[in-house]
């Protein structure tokens, strides 16, 4: 149903998210040392 939809693209959007954020982190982090 659309509820099963929505949570799981809500899910898909957190872990990218959560990702992203992570990973930008790791850059920083390289480029600053």
């Amino acid at each position: 149903g659309s509820v099963e939809v929505g949570q799981a693209s809500t899910e898909a959007i957190v872990v990218s998210s959560i990702l992203i954020i992570f990973s930008d982190l790791i850059l920083t982090q390289l480029l600053l040392t």
